[in-house]
């Protein structure tokens, strides 16, 4: 017995334990108690295998991260291809490839700007960024609102007496023809006057890969090079201004309306209200044509969106205001 002790203790001391000059007797206790030079030894072992567990851990989720923001990054290439590979490339015999496209967006605008507690689509024809930050806007839950609902029934009672049928944009692209709504085509990265124009409502863009307080990182601008723009030069008539309609291709392939980073979702409905009141004060003055009332209403709507006062009713009144014609 005395030997199996001995080789114990010796087996414990080759392990750097030291446990048998560390025994100390005790009559009572025939189990010995370590010291205190033990306790350090085995706390620092304990402490060592916990380091090397936190380091193995640290690099596994440093390890994830990486392939999580390669990943992401590797999406947001495929995602940008996509996208531009289902817009029109502009060339010397088609300078806008996908104006039908973009007039039916604005004749959808259009609709959605008349049509009683649409507030949600009327955001959807925004951009990511902008539709992001007016959805967390405080009182986007308000929808249109009684006020602004109760303009619009006016708007459509008013339309039908006069022209014999409901609000119904049947042919964009003759009603939004190039006469009224010129289109401008191109790329960012590319077509540099064409770019600054379109970008110029993003003033409050995150540069980021991180959110920010309205939920949009820099992916959601959808401003990078190669993606695909347009701009739209509305014609002044009615005693309303020129416009100026910046607008940006996304996936699947829709054609979004960037409009000023100051728009939220009160400021939207509070200009719906005074452009359709505005519209609905002297119906005796809509034009005889319904193509021609069509494209009044869409000039309203889109001063709306751009943030557009009523009042403007000359561009030299509001020169340098987003959205309006140079």
């Amino acid at each position: 017995m005395q030997r199996i002790a001995l080789a114990i203790s010796a087996a414990l001391a080759v392990n750097g334990l030291g446990l048998a000059s560390s025994f100390a007797a005790d009559a009572n206790n025939p189990v010995a108690a370590p010291t205190a030079d033990t306790d350090n030894q085995m706390n620092r072992a304990h402490d060592n295998t916990r380091d090397a567990t936190n380091n193995a851990g640290a690099a596994v989720n440093n390890s994830t991260a990486a392939a999580h923001d390669k990943t992401e990054t590797a999406g947001d290439k495929v995602r940008n291809s996509l996208e531009h590979a289902t817009a029109g490339t502009p060339d010397a015999n088609n300078s806008a490839p996908d104006a039908k496209d973009i007039r039916k967006s604005i004749a959808a605008l259009t609709t959605e700007a008349v049509t009683k507690g649409d507030m949600n689509h009327i955001v959807n024809r925004f951009v990511d960024a902008d539709r992001n930050r007016i959805k967390n806007s405080d009182t986007y839950s308000q929808d249109y609102g009684e006020n602004l609902d109760g303009r619009i029934e006016q708007i459509n009672k008013t339309w039908k007496d006069k022209y014999g049928h409901s609000f119904d944009i049947d042919h964009a692209n003759d009603v939004f023809n190039d006469q009224f709504a010129s289109v401008q085509q191109g790329q960012i990265g590319r077509d540099a006057t064409l770019a600054s124009a379109v970008i110029g409502n993003s003033e409050q863009r995150n540069p980021s890969n991180t959110n920010n307080a309205a939920g949009n990182d820099k992916s959601d601008e959808n401003l990078e090079n190669g993606r695909s723009i347009a701009l739209v030069t509305v014609s002044g008539h009615h005693g309303l201004p020129a416009l100026r309609v910046p607008m940006i291709h996304e996936m699947p392939d829709a054609w979004k309306i960037n409009v000023p980073d100051s728009l939220d979702a009160a400021k939207l409905r509070q200009n719906l209200t005074d452009q359709l009141t505005a519209l609905g004060s002297d119906p005796s003055q809509w034009p005889g044509d319904e193509n021609e009332a069509y494209r009044l209403v869409g000039h309203r709507a889109l001063m709306a969106v751009l943030n557009q006062p009523v009042q403007g009713a000359g561009a030299t009144m509001n020169e340098g205001m987003p959205g309006m014609a140079k």
